[in-house]
């Protein structure tokens, strides 16, 4: 009786050399063979570079419809401005009404709100003090000093910051020095004050929820550190010093982000405590809160990271693939980490992700240089401040990454 061929056992390969069939550890994970590993490792290096041409291409149009909203509020807030000087007034020339609106407004200030009274009561001060002083001593070279001086003498007596005072400082001088407009006294201290309240009226009755400037910026933000990270992954590849050298760029870069993000976090706090219609969100301002220090010792942590990688490839050190994967895995990570940032999308896959990069990343190569450990440790602590991204605490995090170091021939244990 002639019978068929035996059937293999679910998970097992066809007969062949050893090593060129996958083969199961005792944990359940699955170990594919050296070939396929390579095969695998090229084909994610493809799609990284596929991520990051894509991404470069965005940025642009990105940016533009991060900052449009922003940019239509300040060109709508000079208009307005104008318009009610110039026909509620009678301005004949309401010039300051318009450039102290569009500089409360601007798209390079943060926290609005805080910034357009500090702006407001800056630029009324200065044009006060220079239009008595031009109205009584005229105007020359120690006129225009001395209205600087004194406006911001009293700014910085009033208590003012840094920005009310220079802004009071700068108002004085431009009312002495520009041409004499009509209107009659102390019309340009009116128009500064009418610029004022437009743009913080628009600040407050912004359509723009306070959660929405802190998110788009904690994305950018998250999306930055995944490139970092791929272009260091890249670099160390490629043993490329300049694309390494790249990627420092970049996190330095970062910093920036990080002062936007709390300046967005501030303005948000601000919206959702004085504005009653945004009171609702104000438990998830708080939450933004605490996620800065997350992001914070994120970026500290990349940038730990790929300056050992750059010093690395200076000193010819050598960096295990493995690690090098570490890297790459923790950009790919990051990366997806950036879309569903302030989203209601679950974060048990991502914590998923994180937990597997966890687990091999306490695997120590054999005889690893200086730099290689550096690399891998700061792996391991970005693995952890992603994890609080996800909302979990520095304890809960902290006890996902395990402290207990495997060398490289020993086998995981349950």
């Amino acid at each position: 009786m002639t019978t068929g061929p035996t059937p293999m056992p679910p998970g097992a390969g066809p007969p062949g050399p050893a090593g060129t069939h996958p083969r199961r550890t005792p944990t359940g994970t699955v170990v594919l063979p050296p070939d396929t590993q390579d095969e695998a490792k090229r084909l994610k290096a493809l799609e990284r570079a596929a991520r990051r041409s894509a991404e470069d291409a965005q940025m642009r149009w990105s940016r533009l419809r991060e900052r449009f909203l922003r940019l239509a509020q300040a060109a709508l807030g000079a208009g307005l401005s104008w318009w009610v000087a110039r026909n509620v007034f009678e301005h004949e020339a309401p010039i300051f009404a318009g450039v102290v609106a569009l500089i409360c407004l601007g798209m390079t200030f943060g926290s609005r709100l805080t910034r357009a009274l500090e702006i407001t009561v800056g630029a009324a001060t200065g044009i006060l003090t220079g239009e008595l002083i031009v109205h009584y001593l005229g105007v020359g070279g120690w006129q225009v000093a001395l209205i600087a001086l004194l406006a911001m003498a009293i700014a910085t007596f009033a208590g003012a910051g840094g920005l009310l005072t220079i802004q009071a400082g700068v108002q004085g001088v431009v009312v002495a020095t520009a041409t004499a407009l009509p209107g009659g006294a102390l019309s340009r201290w009116i128009d500064a004050l009418i610029g004022g309240t437009v743009a913080i009226a628009i600040a407050m009755l912004t359509p723009t929820s306070p959660l929405r400037r802190p998110t788009s910026v904690a994305r950018r933000l998250t999306r930055e550190v995944a490139r970092v990270f791929d272009r260091t992954a890249h670099g160390l590849t490629e043993r490329d010093e300049t694309i390494v050298a790249t990627a420092l760029r970049d996190a330095r870069y970062t910093d920036r982000l990080m002062d936007e993000l709390r300046s967005q976090v501030e303005e948000g706090m601000a919206l959702a405590r004085t504005v009653p219609w945004w009171w609702g969100r104000r438990k998830d301002m708080r939450r933004m809160e605490r996620q800065l220090t997350a992001y914070d010792r994120l970026l500290r942590n990349a940038r730990v990271m790929v300056r050992r990688a750059d010093a690395a490839l200076l000193e010819g050190e050598p960096v295990p693939s493995d690690y090098v994967e570490l890297v790459a895995e923790a950009g790919d990570i990051a990366s997806e980490l950036a879309k569903v940032v302030g989203t209601d999308q679950s974060m048990k896959p991502i914590r998923a992700q994180l937990g597997e990069l966890a687990q091999r990343s306490n695997v120590r190569a054999a005889r690893p240089s200086l730099s290689a450990e550096v690399i891998r440790a700061q792996v391991r602590s970005s693995i952890v401040d992603m994890f609080m991204v996800t909302g979990l605490s520095y304890g809960e995090a902290r006890v996902r990454v395990p402290a207990r170091r495997l060398d490289e021939d020993d086998e995981p244990q349950d």
